[in-house]
């Protein structure tokens, strides 16, 4: 079976400011994981909202890994692109996606202007990965980490100008149809 999962939630925050928190869970048939690899985030008490991260790679996950843009783990590679958003998610060579994680404002697919850095050398528990930039004359900020068991963290922010108004803001995670038959939204 494959299946994928994309987890949303929506946190207000100051005025003009807008913040989502993704999660994308990307399974694909040749590379399952372990008895329970495919559950929902689950948040520590601590930190409502918020996955767990671990210290330590369990077994028999391996520790995650990178070169350039690109975020190894657990039989998939990990291409990001625009903005720290994933351009590419591929499982036993071949693509989850049918087109790259992108914004749709207005209508029209949008991506953001922005730098893409790595603050902490890996191979780990996790890879995470931060920027910062434009989207659409909006403050863009994007925080991500990819975890040992393929999981995909994102905490995105915008920060409007005075006035500024999006008539309507959608995140595209083009899943290939072929690769999302269960389509599952938490």
């Amino acid at each position: 079976d494959s299946g994928t999962v994309a987890w949303t939630q929506f946190r207000e925050g100051p005025m003009n400011r807008l913040v989502l928190l993704i999660a994308i869970l990307a399974f694909g048939a040749a590379t399952p994981g372990p008895a329970g690899a495919q559950d929902a985030p689950r948040a520590d008490a601590g930190s409502p909202g918020v996955p767990r991260v671990r210290a330590d790679v369990p077994p028999p996950w391996t520790a995650v890994t990178r070169s350039g843009d690109e975020v190894s783990v657990w039989g998939r590679r990990h291409r990001l692109g625009a903005g720290g958003l994933p351009a590419s998610i591929r499982s036993a060579d071949e693509e989850l996606l049918a087109a790259p994680v992108t914004f749709r404002i207005g209508g029209r697919d949008v991506a953001p202007r922005a730098d893409l850095s790595f603050p902490a050398p890996g191979p780990g528990v996790s890879v995470a990965w931060e920027s910062s930039g434009t989207l659409d004359g909006a403050g863009y900020r994007c925080a991500g980490r990819c975890e040992f068991d393929g999981m995909i963290w994102l905490e995105v922010s915008l920060s409007g100008a005075a006035g500024q108004r999006f008539d309507s803001l959608e995140l595209a995670i083009p899943f290939a149809a072929d690769r999302a038959p269960l389509m599952h939204v938490y």
